[in-house]
């Protein structure tokens, strides 16, 4: 009896010391907006925000911003204001749309947009060139956009649990993917420009309607 009783007088403890560490966390919001041009790293992750600030935009210095978990349903259409950002994270809210102006986050170099709702990836994302890593895992995605070939500096990209049908032949231009994730989709076929891939060290393309499989995907030799 005893021992259950520590375990579970542990499992209180932890409960409420999360309780008060997201609470802090959230409280952060506010204060950023005091004092924006003196934030650098913002983690706002879990605290049931539903929509930004006009203000939000004004953190002008912000490199590294985590708004995963909560319930945002649009981001301002100003978003591409925050031009230093480096690392974003939006994973895991109700996002059914990107602003144009996210291709002004030119120094973005990790973009996190899984478990969302969106429907179309927006062409201007191809002007996102820094971008070493790029999630949409879990959207409503149907296609990738040709564009996608810009982003010359990408490693991972993750695309699994859509509907996406085809792969863009551009994609033959991402030079450095070592990762590709697309499974969970309606794919039938590979585009001749992945098998060019020669970085290419993970491929999962488990669930698909793929019928064949092209000889050429001999030439991955990193697989």
């Amino acid at each position: 009896m005893k021992k259950c009783v520590s375990i579970f007088s542990l499992v209180l403890a932890f409960v409420f010391n999360y309780s008060i560490a997201q609470s802090e966390r959230c409280e952060k919001l506010d204060k950023a907006l005091d004092a924006p041009l003196n934030q650098y790293n913002l983690d706002l992750s879990s605290c049931e925000i539903a929509s930004l600030p006009a203000g939000f935009v004004s953190m002008e210095n912000l490199m590294f911003l985590d708004l995963s978990s909560n319930d945002i349903k649009f981001l301002p259409q100003n978003f591409g204001n925050l031009a230093k950002l480096s690392m974003l994270n939006l994973q895991d809210n109700s996002i059914a749309a990107l602003p144009a102006s996210i291709s002004n986050l030119k120094e973005l170099t990790s973009l996190q947009l899984a478990e969302n709702q969106i429907p179309k990836i927006p062409a201007v994302l191809g002007n996102l060139t820094n971008l070493n890593y790029l999630g949409l895992t879990r959207n409503l995605l149907k296609s990738i956009p040709s564009t996608i070939g810009k982003l010359t500096e990408l490693n991972s990209l993750d695309i699994d649990y859509n509907s996406i049908e085809t792969l863009p032949e551009e994609i033959g231009s991402l030079k450095k993917l070592s990762s590709l994730n697309a499974s969970n989709n309606l794919i039938t076929e590979l585009p001749k420009g992945l098998f060019g891939l020669k970085t290419l060290a993970y491929l999962n393309l488990t669930s698909n309607n793929i019928s064949a499989i092209c000889p050429d995907i001999k030439n991955l030799k990193n697989l």
